[in-house]
C-alpha cells in the first residue's frame, strides 16, 4: 500500500488490480493515457473500496458478498486475494483487536490513541427469557403483539 502511495497511483485501483488480476489502469474510471472513460474499472475500482473499507471494519464475509453482489465463497476468495497481496495487514489487524481487547484503545502508526472502553466490557448474548413468543423484543422487554397493538389507530 505504501509502494501504491509513493508511486501517485490509486490505492482502490491497485487492490482491484491485485484480487481481480487485471492491469491496474483497467480498474480506474478514467484510463491513465488515453482519458477514455472506463465504466468496467470504475465497477471494480469500487467493488475494491467496499473491501477495504469492509475489512478495515470488520464486515464479514456475508455482509461483504451481500455489498458486492456476489456470493460468499466469492467474497471470500476476494479477502484472501486481498490478504495475500497485502501480508502484513492481515497480522496488523489481529495484533490492533488484541492491543483492544486488552488496553481499550488502538493506536496508529503515528501513536494517536483511539480510546473505546466498551472494548474492555465482557461478550454478551441477549437471550428471552420465554422461548414460546418468537416476536419478543429484548429492548424494550415487550412480545412484538403489545407493539403491534399499541401502534395501531
Amino acid at each position: 500500500m505504501i509502494k501504491a502511495y509513493a508511486e501517485g497511483k490509486d490505492l482502490y485501483g491497485v487492490i482491484a488490480s491485485m484480487c481481480f488480476h487485471n492491469n491496474y489502469e483497467d480498474n480506474l474510471e478514467f484510463h491513465p493515457v488515453t482519458k477514455v472513460l472506463q465504466p468496467e474499472g470504475k465497477a471494480r475500482r469500487s467493488r475494491a473500496k467496499t473491501l477495504l473499507l469492509g475489512l478495515n471494519y470488520g464486515m464479514s464475509s456475508k455482509s461483504l458478498a451481500e455489498r458486492l453482489n456476489s456470493s460468499i465463497k466469492e467474497a471470500e476468495s476476494i479477502t484472501e486475494e486481498f490478504y495475500s497481496g497485502f501480508t502484513g495487514v492481515d497480522e496488523y489487524t489481529k495484533k490492533s483487536k488484541d492491543m483492544l481487547r486488552k488496553l481499550g484503545y488502538v493506536t496508529d502508526a503515528y501513536g494517536r490513541r483511539r480510546r473505546i472502553p466498551d472494548a474492555l466490557l465482557p461478550d454478551f448474548t441477549i437471550k428471552e427469557r420465554n422461548s414460546s413468543s418468537k416476536n419478543f423484543n429484548p429492548l424494550l422487554n415487550t412480545r412484538g403483539d403489545y407493539i403491534n397493538d399499541f401502534v395501531r389507530d
